[in-house]
């Protein structure tokens, strides 16, 4: 399924990062990161188009993820399971004494 699945959303990030100006160090070093938000952004588009294969965006996305992002992301994860799963458990208890 080929196409813009996202708009080709990464092409706004390359045109804002070629239009800004780069007048400072911290404009040049950010312009670098919206280089590599833009390749990121690419590759999702294009795997979830079906132009890549999957995982083909994990590259781009390593590159721009720090190891604690990452391992961040995943612990707000496992949280959310936890807290679902004792919501669950609660209400089966909640059921058991009812019946």
């Amino acid at each position: 399924m080929s196409g813009g699945s996202y708009d080709y959303a990464y092409s706004q990030v390359e045109r804002f990062r070629d239009q800004f100006r780069q007048t400072s160090l911290e404009r040049r070093a950010f312009a670098r990161v919206l280089t590599q938000v833009a390749k990121a952004m690419h590759d999702i588009e294009w795997v979830d188009d079906g132009d890549y294969g999957e995982g083909e965006e994990l590259p781009a996305l390593r590159a721009l993820l720090t190891p604690s992002r990452i391992a961040d992301a995943a612990l707000a994860e496992l949280e959310a399971a936890i807290t679902e799963a004792q919501r669950v458990s609660a209400m089966l208890r909640t059921d058991e004494g009812a019946a």
